[in-house]
């Protein structure tokens, strides 16, 4: 009787579970389903799932060990002049030749000078330049320094604000000279194949601004010399005192060059004048006016050589009035950097050499032995009361 009831119970208890699982509303889109899945199930399912065609994942390489590059390898050219047991110049022209370096025909031959050019704003510094290494004249608006600047805003105001260049060129007592278009490229590359001596013209800032820029150039460029412009119609202002005393205390000999001698009125040409000597006597160098170029020219190169003597031009950029003159100096200028590098090493050739000598020991000779004992004997007979009667 027990036993009936509960099968009754558990058979009521099945039937009202499967009514309230019939009667359950379906689950929201997206919601998870709550089924219970065996594991078998569930993997055979994923199978399932996954496509046929898919592509297998590689496996993953092992990290590859960390290792030292490798030096580069010098050209094929290059190793094989050095493995024949050439020189190591014949292996610096292998691989010269290897590279896109120009040949030594489009090298700058010769000698070759550095001069900056220095002095206050508005004196005319990047006109000269135009004027030397382009042989045209000034319009008095300043044509001759349109080909000179490298950015617009300097063009626009007519002052410079970065470390410009330009190289002139000599072939004997000629000055090489170009058109205002010629390119720099290919003005400078028939230079060096052409000229005997060429003249790289330094162009810095004269405006107080940029005065960092102008001792970077003073300093950094190592100039064999300095060119200081100086206006005949503005005098020698603050800055231009400033630049002759930093090229004066880096010991650099300077050229000076007063230009717009076409339109200052005398009196204040002659008080520019006077302020000339006397800043250049402050800065302990003696003035000299070149006036003719084939025998001032000579005498202001000797002089400038002791660095106490500074050659004075004057300079009109519009008449070409001391062109020549300047021109003639600076054909004339010799390499000072390289004299002087050449005169450093070989003082240091020949101390190396000394200490050499000094380091290995002579050897006696016979006479210094003689010379030896004898003073050895003179000081024993001196000490014992008569010295031995010699043979």
């Amino acid at each position: 009787m027990a036993l009936t009831g509960v099968m009754t119970n558990n058979a009521d208890a099945d039937k009202r579970r499967n009514t309230t699982a019939a009667a359950a509303p379906p689950p929201a889109a997206g919601a998870p389903a709550r089924t219970m899945r065996t594991a078998a199930a569930a993997t055979a399912e994923d199978k399932a799932s996954v496509p046929s065609a898919a592509p297998a994942v590689p496996p993953t390489p092992p990290p590859k060990a960390a290792h030292t590059p490798a030096a580069a390898k010098p050209p094929a050219s290059t190793a094989s002049a050095m493995a024949a047991g050439g020189s190591t110049a014949a292996a610096v022209a292998a691989a010269a030749a290897s590279s896109k370096m120009p040949p030594a025909s489009e090298l700058p031959g010769g000698e070759h000078i550095r001069v900056a050019m220095i002095g206050n704003v508005d004196s005319g510094k990047s006109t000269l330049v135009g004027c030397l290494t382009k042989g045209a004249l000034d319009d008095g608006r300043g044509s001759a320094r349109a080909c000179v600047f490298r950015h617009g805003h300097e063009a626009e105001n007519g002052r410079t604000s970065s470390v410009g260049m330009e190289v002139m060129g000599f072939s004997g007592e000629d000055a090489l000279t170009f058109a205002s278009k010629t390119r720099r490229a290919d003005a400078w590359r028939t230079i060096s194949k052409t000229a005997t001596k060429s003249v790289s013209l330094i162009d810095l800032c004269g405006h107080e601004r940029y005065l960092r820029t102008t001792v970077f150039g003073l300093t950094g460029l190592v100039p064999d010399y300095g060119l200081v412009v100086v206006g005949a119609n503005m005098g020698v202002s603050r800055m231009t005192k400033e630049h002759i005393g930093i090229a004066a205390a880096l010991r650099i000999p300077l050229v000076v060059v007063v230009t717009k001698v076409d339109i200052a009125p005398e009196a204040v040409y002659k008080t520019t004048m006077k302020q000339v000597q006397r800043t250049l006597k402050a800065a302990r160098k003696m003035p000299y006016l070149v006036r003719d170029p084939e025998k001032d020219v000579a005498t202001a190169i000797d002089a400038l050589a002791g660095n106490r003597v500074t050659p004075v031009i004057r300079v009109s950029n519009v008449t070409g009035e001391g062109l020549d003159a300047l021109r003639a100096v600076l054909r004339d200028l010799p390499p000072r950097a390289a004299t002087a590098i050449a005169a450093a090493t070989a003082k240091a050739k020949a101390a190396a050499s000394a200490d050499k000598a000094a380091a290995a020991t002579p050897e006696e000779s016979p006479e210094e032995d003689s010379t030896a004992a004898s003073e050895a004997a003179v000081a024993a007979g001196g000490a014992g009361g008569a010295a031995p009667a010699a043979g």
